[in-house]
């Protein structure tokens, strides 16, 4: 129940500090009005699926954030980033819908990016507005003429538009995977060779960098794990108790949520140590030494989530919180013994953890200290009549964020 109320209290704080910070990644910017008019001041920019469907904008000199729709706009962009959206009508799915698109390249053949759900839409209008969209290929299972046959099927509106051009074709057709970059690359060349009457093409900078809604930073530790455990032998010793320290290292990733979050990210860590301790039996039969030992090498596999409460502070608190696996393996003591001697792995145990700690920045880096509380393992290992549960512990770490 006590954990129960820890955990509960860790996702309160949590979620009252995204509440709290309900624009969370403001960027210079500019809306275009329907009426032709441009208002600068601040975009919140999220993720491309809001994106298409919200522009959150405070005007220079506003208190609040005011929500715009694709009908109550004609657009935003971000004035550091060239980051340009527009409020188009395209298909999706052959149904005709509004949103704003991501403008990347504008010319006698403009490109367009949409993120609907999980996929991707490129749109290419060309000057007498034809639409034709390209989206990632499904069902190339079958054979290389089968694979042909659809792809030829599925861009043939896309290969019309440019018709004009052999080369552009081509290029198309040898594309292993769709990216904005070489999208915008091959309808730039198209413009420049046809359609030179429209002007020089205008492309609106794709920063890959400002545009990631997920960055990576990998992660060190080194830290103790203080934990107790308790085991039974058969029938002849019960309640054997054991206490240790065990020394831990640990390589994992930080993934930072820039367009959802300035402050959560999401967590995997491997951690490897060593765990020995002597324990005594409370009860036991025929037994002249009542002491016996034990030890492991302890592999374990946390992911979860952590918060940090402030950006701009020197030392920052963090809560965290997830679920860990672990495997220990053995080779002689008591779980040998357990075994009738044969030497095993005991078996996958798994669990949850709780954390708080503070991070101090070193440069562009960062220094993490914290104390974890790690639940007694859910599911106890048993071998015969033999088990070895209700393990618990705290782990001090210090980690290092590149």
């Amino acid at each position: 129940m006590a954990m129960k109320r820890l955990f509960l209290a860790v996702a309160l704080a949590m979620a009252a500090a995204l509440q709290v910070q309900a624009q969370v990644n403001p960027k210079a910017g500019y809306i275009i009005t329907n009426a032709n008019d441009t208002v600068y001041g601040t975009v919140d920019y999220r993720s491309d699926v809001r994106n298409a469907e919200t522009c959150s904008f405070k005007a220079d000199g506003a208190a609040q954030y005011t929500d715009y729709g694709p009908t109550d706009i004609k657009g935003y962009r971000l004035t550091d980033d060239g980051i340009y959206y527009v409020s188009r009508t395209f298909p999706v799915d052959g149904v005709n819908k509004t949103f704003f698109a991501e403008y990347l390249l504008q010319g006698g053949m403009s490109l367009y990016f949409h993120r609907e759900g999980t996929e991707d839409l490129y749109y290419f209008v060309d000057e007498e507005g034809q639409i034709a969209v390209m989206k990632e290929l499904e069902g190339l299972t079958g054979s290389g003429h089968h694979n042909a046959r659809i792809k030829r099927e599925t861009y043939q509106d896309v290969f019309n538009l440019f018709k004009k051009s052999g080369k552009a074709q081509t290029d198309l057709w040898a594309l292993h995977e769709l990216s904005p970059k070489q999208l915008t690359r091959i309808t730039r060349e198209y413009n420049e060779a046809f359609c030179t009457e429209y002007g020089d093409c205008v492309e609106f900078q794709y920063k890959p960098a400002s545009a990631r809604s997920v960055i990576p930073r990998l992660r060190l530790q080194v830290g103790a794990n203080v934990g107790s455990l308790k085991a039974n032998r058969y029938q002849y010793v019960t309640n054997l108790k054991y206490n240790a320290v065990m020394p831990q290292l640990g390589v994992g990733c930080d993934f930072l949520l820039p367009r959802v979050s300035k402050n959560l990210s999401l967590q995997a860590m491997l951690l490897a140590g060593y765990w020995s301790a002597t324990g005594t039996a409370s009860k036991e039969q025929h037994v002249v030494d009542p002491d016996y030992d034990l030890s492991f090498i302890n592999v374990e596999l946390q992911i979860g989530a952590a918060y940090r409460f402030s950006e701009e502070a020197k030392v920052t608190p963090v809560v965290r919180g997830g679920l860990f696996v672990n495997q220990k393996f053995t080779s002689d003591g008591l779980v040998a013994d357990f075994y009738n001697g044969e030497s095993s792995a005991m078996g996958f145990r798994f669990g949850a953890y709780v954390g708080i700690g503070v991070d101090v920045p070193v440069g562009t880096h960062c220094l993490r200290i914290e104390a974890d509380y790690l639940t007694p393992e859910l599911n106890s290992q048993k071998k015969g009549d033999a088990t070895i549960d209700k393990t618990s512990a705290i782990e001090l770490n210090v980690s290092f964020l590149f």
